[in-house]
């Protein structure tokens, strides 16, 4: 008989409402970190956090939500950019996650290195990303083979980097993606996986293209966050208010640009959490994440 199933999402709050309109919300609370929603979806209890985008807030919000429950997997679900040939809305399932930003600046040129983590019992260690269990791997392509959704969204498997930077940038997108090799790019993932590794929880990153990651793909959206999200002082906000007026009204390609991204992520936001709601509650990955707690078992008895 199995046990009861738990799945823990870390999603950006902007993109959870892809994972409300499919789930049962049955509680809500706020925490310092993120906002929480305790949901049911066909056999799967769910624990969503809500969490502000960036590495940090991931991680807070990660480690809140380890706190409050202990989930069998965990997660991260929502948009990235482009750095393959992936088409707005594709789903990446990443093999392999790794940080792009950590380094050594120096006057001549960045010099990329692995990124420190703490290991019990050994101090500071290097950690140059997280690979995917190949159980888990071959259980997210034996759903995706199994799967009966003709119209659903293309998938590919590869690696995502993470960093503290949205890219929109022909540059730098052709940088990660030959210095990286990596699938998408975006802002939680790898900070995500090295919680759930440090609380040996097995994990998944389901992220899907939400635009190519070129200089073509972004636009300037600080007017649009100061006005939205700034302190909201009346002066503050008037200023912003201004400055978002005068661009909307000289500036036909920031009009156009914004809502090209916005439909970008409206996409990528329902494509990615489909998914990930589709292997939470699929039997394949269950088995795949049984099979290694008990690996993990028999490893620790000895």
């Amino acid at each position: 008989m199995h046990h009861p199933w738990t799945v823990g999402l870390v999603v950006v709050d902007s993109e959870a409402w892809a994972a409300r309109r499919k789930v049962h919300i049955l509680a809500t609370w706020d925490h310092p970190c993120a906002g929480f929603w305790r949901a049911r979806w066909a056999n799967v209890d769910l624990v969503i956090a809500r969490t502000a985008p960036g590495t940090v807030n991931a991680a807070l919000a990660t480690q809140a939500l380890l706190q409050h429950s202990q989930p069998d997997l965990l997660v991260s679900v929502g948009t990235a950019g482009a750095l393959g040939d992936l088409a707005v809305g594709e789903v990446v399932i990443a093999t392999e996650v790794q940080w792009h930003d950590t380094g050594l600046y120096l006057d001549d040129r960045f010099v990329p290195f692995a990124g420190f983590t703490y290991a019990p019992g050994r101090g500071r260690r290097l950690c140059d990303g997280y690979r995917l269990p190949p159980t888990l791997e071959a259980a997210t392509q034996a759903w995706a083979a199994s799967r009966n959704d003709p119209g659903g969204p293309r998938l590919a498997w590869g690696k995502v980097v993470t960093g503290d930077q949205v890219v929109s940038s022909t540059q730098r997108k052709r940088y990660l993606r030959e210095r990286f090799g990596a699938l998408a790019v975006e802002m939680e993932s790898a900070a995500v996986v090295q919680v759930a590794e440090a609380w040996g929880i097995p994990w998944l990153v389901v992220r899907a293209a939400s635009d190519p990651a070129d200089s073509n793909a972004g636009f300037d959206f600080t007017p649009l966050a100061q006005w939205q999200y700034g302190d909201g002082a009346p002066l503050t906000r008037a200023r912003s208010a201004l400055a978002l007026l005068r661009l909307w009204a000289t500036d036909p390609q920031w009009r156009e640009k914004r809502a090209r991204v916005r439909r970008g992520l409206q996409v990528a936001s329902a494509h990615a959490t489909d998914v990930a709601l589709a292997l939470a509650s699929s039997d394949e990955v269950r088995r795949a994440v049984e099979s290694l707690r008990w690996q993990r078992r028999e490893e620790g008895a000895r």
